[in-house]
């Protein structure tokens, strides 16, 4: 009766220690007379074969959790465990959660049985092979809270993702197609717009990085040598200006002063066209 209670209960943690103490006592007979890891020792081995209550409970866990990944195709209770783990966190998943990184997400939803799984999943160490001969679980590889997949994702993404139900590399197939060349239908699906204003924002931003990195090393170069040029402002505005103009010749020579503008003139905070003559505007 206690092995099945453990088996479908999850039952409080003090409860389990004590009844743990009352049949430690029992053998122990109070004298503590032998030491207590071989109570737990199998008697082929000189111990007691005695149970250890919250191991056990662990185990029973732990072959639910075998069963359920890797047990027959006709195992009746699978649909029903399977939607119930479909609730945690509103993610629609259930195979897959057993390879995610579940760190933060609410399991409030989910009964005191089925939450215990990944308390009990957690304590083990999982490692999973290089080559993946199964599709099976290869199109069930998550895509966000742990994913084995080199792809940067941001919590803003991510949480796209998780709106959308797109967390698996099966579902990202479904949108993208077999081949992964269809971004635009995922950027459609989780309402990603180009915005032509931000790509030149984020593309100058990008452009001034590079010198205002190398202005610093140069002044502190320079300090350690005694120079005088020592203020790192004034050696990035030189640089940027030094830049700025050798682009601008080279637009001009190709005749392509749109594409500099686009590039470089991004509200005109760093300069200007104006009749064929480029003026700077914060740069002296």
């Amino acid at each position: 009766m206690l092995a099945h209670r453990l088996a479908c209960t999850d039952p409080p943690v003090n409860l389990l220690s004590r009844v743990q103490a009352l049949m430690v006592d029992f053998f122990w007979d109070r004298m503590h007379w032998v030491p207590q890891s071989v109570l737990f020792l199998p008697k082929e081995e000189g111990g007691h074969g005695l149970v250890h209550l919250a191991s056990r409970g662990a185990a029973f866990r732990l072959r639910f959790v075998q069963r359920f990944l890797t047990g027959p195709a006709d195992l009746v209770w699978r649909p029903v465990a399977r939607a119930l783990l479909e609730r945690c966190g509103g993610l629609g998943l259930a195979e897959s959660l057993f390879l995610m990184n579940l760190k933060g997400l609410r399991l409030n939803n989910l009964s005191g049985f089925y939450g215990g799984l990944f308390k009990v999943w957690g304590l083990l160490k999982k490692e999973r092979p290089e080559c993946c001969g199964s599709l099976f679980w290869l199109l069930r590889e998550p895509v966000v809270r742990g994913s084995r997949f080199v792809c940067g994702v941001g919590p803003s993404l991510q949480q796209r993702l998780c709106e959308e139900r797109i967390l698996t590399l099966g579902q990202v197939v479904e949108v993208c197609g077999p081949r992964l060349d269809n971004a635009a239908g995922l950027a459609s699906r989780l309402s990603l717009r180009y915005s032509q204003k931000q790509k030149c924002k984020s593309q100058l931003l990008n452009f001034l990085l590079g010198p205002a990195k190398m202005a610093i090393y140069l002044s502190r170069r320079n300090k350690v040598a005694e120079s005088l040029d020592t203020d790192a402002v004034s050696i990035f505005k030189r640089m940027v200006k030094a830049r700025l103009k050798a682009d601008y010749r080279y637009f001009c020579l190709t005749k392509n002063v749109g594409e500099f503008e686009a590039m470089w003139c991004f509200k005109n905070a760093l300069c200007s066209v104006e009749n064929e003559d480029l003026i700077f505007s914060c740069l002296n």
